[in-house]
């Protein structure tokens, strides 16, 4: 169950002295990320999920909402909640409308590694982006509204079919969406590769020729995680009940550290020779796991995760005197929060809903589009909480 591929030979990402990604930009990002990875938390020490959720009816999400004792009531709430750091007053986060995502990803070449739950999240991009692949799918972004309309599940499939990683076959999803928005002449480019245990040589060969005939400006990396604890994870040709036999549960803590040093070369080998001058490397942090991982891993197994895989890839959390969190990356990586803003707020325990996915993407389009004049000062849509702080 060792790692393929090998670390061994040039280097992409050249380590150079650990920065402090602390500016107006990335600080946001840096609080967020850093609170799931070190406490399991919110920034503000709530609940992971609690944090800048609202209702329907637009009142902060209280901590008896979020009650796992009635899940049915609660599971049919938490689809309709709605992330708002604007309304709770955060400081350095924009909110991307309608106009302003397209805005910032017209033009631009961006690929998505990882699981499911990162499967989605494509999804999410592209229908924030205009381009929506969901599976007969007709509905758009209306202006009006705060985020698109999207189903309660993808289920794993879009219009061009089944979109799943299979371990048996050999085959891992890929899928690479080119199309030139309304009213820009470039073309813009987002892909997406279904990884399992990220550096095996069959998921690296299964790249199409086209991942390199134009350099990325932006690499979004979520490092697979279930095939490490359940190898039949993704073999499809066992039943769902065959997947989960007990005698196939024993082999994530064995492999913490190839957790993360698996994925840093998949960065190596596949992202980095792909990456413009100016690219970046966003990784997009763990998800809470589902109760099963916890009999295998110890009930510190999100944190042991969260250090094998920050390790491999250069990145470390330090908390300031006055509470906040710096960023330290050795590559100049940077890190998208999902353990915070996620939560509970999955619809079986490992997707998340597409609002909390929405989150995702806002926080990455921040990334990506970190000044206003990458994604020009668009209108507010009428959320008039929110005028005047859009491109502030």
């Amino acid at each position: 169950m060792g790692a393929e591929g090998s670390m061994a030979g040039s280097s992409f990402l050249p380590a150079h002295r650990h920065t402090m990604l602390l500016n107006s930009t990335t600080h946001f990002a840096t609080q967020m990320y850093c609170a799931g990875a070190e406490k399991q938390r919110c920034p503000d020490g709530t609940e992971a999920g609690h944090c800048m959720w609202f209702t329907r009816g637009m009142r902060p999400v209280t901590a008896h909402e979020m009650n796992r004792s009635d899940w049915e009531r609660v599971a049919r709430r938490l689809s309709s909640d709605r992330w708002d750091p604007v309304r709770s007053n955060v400081k350095g986060f924009h909110y991307f409308d309608k106009a302003a995502a397209a805005a910032c990803l017209a033009g631009k070449r961006i690929h998505i590694s990882g699981d499911s739950t990162a499967r989605d999240t494509f999804y999410e991009l592209l229908a924030v982006g205009g381009h929506s692949i969901f599976s007969g799918d007709t509905r758009q972004w209306a202006a009006t509204e705060y985020e698109p309309s999207t189903p309660m599940s993808s289920g794993g499939r879009d219009i061009r079919g089944q979109c799943l990683g299979d371990v048996k076959k050999k085959w891992s999803c890929v899928r690479n969406e080119r199309w030139t928005p309304e009213g820009q002449s470039a073309e813009t480019q987002i892909s997406f590769q279904f990884t399992m245990r990220s550096n095996s040589s069959w998921e690296t060969g299964q790249l199409d020729d086209s991942y390199r005939t134009r350099p990325l400006d932006v690499a979004l990396v979520q490092c697979p995680i279930y095939e490490w604890f359940r190898p039949d994870a993704y073999n499809y040709s066992l039943s769902s009940v065959e997947r989960a036999r007990p005698e196939n549960n024993k082999v994530g803590p064995r492999h913490y550290e190839a957790m993360g040093t698996s994925c840093f070369d998949y960065v190596q080998r596949v992202v980095g020779p792909t990456l413009a001058r100016d690219g970046r490397i966003f990784l997009v942090g763990l998800t809470p796991l589902p109760g099963w991982t916890r009999p295998l891993g110890g009930e510190d197994v999100e944190s042991r995760i969260f250090n094998s895989i920050n390790q491999a890839f250069g990145l470390r959390c330090r908390m300031h005197a006055d509470g906040s969190w710096g960023l330290l990356s050795k590559y100049g990586i940077g890190a998208i929060d999902r353990y915070a803003t996620v939560g509970i707020r999955r619809r079986d325990m490992i997707h998340p809903f597409f609002n909390a996915q929405f989150a995702i993407v806002q926080i990455a389009l921040n990334q990506i589009c970190p000044r206003a004049q990458d994604f020009g000062r668009a209108a507010t849509n009428g959320w008039p909480h929110l005028r005047g702080k859009i491109g502030a």
